[in-house]
């Protein structure tokens, strides 16, 4: 397996390169990498502010044309009946397959400015950065997973897995399986803690 670290990837010059391309601006490689888990810990504040034991939730980014790109989602499993002492979980996930998100989860879009306080709240919180509006931020999440999405297609390798790892935000695999490519990512540490308070199940779950 080849591992790589975000920081040592070319996915930071990749971005800065895109960010200038797309939006006329330039990034410095440490806000280029602090980007990511920006963005995760923002989508994972507003899930973890909505979600609800009755239905999945799912957060998205689709580009400006509609096309998904991304999304997360968080859904919660009852403990067996039979198991009193035994509390349910929540299982928290993202993937770059549309289908995978369940047909009865409530799908909340990075373009619905709803979402939008939460996420930059956590952001300041969390990573100290800021968005300029609503479009910025729209335009952020875009241009971020679509250039991670295609930075592991790009590192599919025959044969082999590689693996791209930023340390407590999330870990990313890329690889040829029966001559298709497969990408997949997994949300990491703190990134996990947001929503996985099992602990507390009974007091803070909501149930409407």
């Amino acid at each position: 397996m080849a591992t790589v670290e975000i920081e040592n990837s070319n996915l930071v010059s990749t971005i800065q390169i895109e960010m200038d391309k797309r939006l006329g601006g330039f990034i410095p490689p440490k806000d280029a990498v602090r980007m990511y888990k920006t963005m995760f810990i923002g989508a994972t504040a507003y899930l973890a502010a909505v979600k609800t034991t009755k239905n999945p939730v799912a957060f998205t980014v689709e580009d400006q044309e509609g096309n998904f790109i991304v999304g997360a989602v968080v859904e919660y499993n009852e403990a067996p009946e039979e198991e009193d002492d035994v509390l349910g979980n929540w299982m928290y996930y993202w993937t770059f397959n549309k289908s995978d998100i369940p047909e009865n989860a409530t799908v909340y879009e990075v373009k619905n400015t709803q979402t939008h306080e939460i996420i930059a709240t956590a952001a300041w919180e969390h990573t100290s950065a800021r968005f300029e509006g609503t479009e910025s931020m729209i335009n952020t999440f875009i241009l971020g997973f679509d250039v991670l999405k295609d930075h592991l297609m790009e590192n599919a390798i025959e044969g082999d897995t590689y693996e791209l790892v930023y340390p407590g935000v999330f870990k990313a695999m890329a690889a040829i399986e029966d001559g298709e490519k497969v990408i997949s990512i997994t949300p990491d540490g703190l990134i996990k803690k947001m929503i996985k308070d099992d602990a507390a199940l009974e007091e803070k779950a909501k149930t409407a």
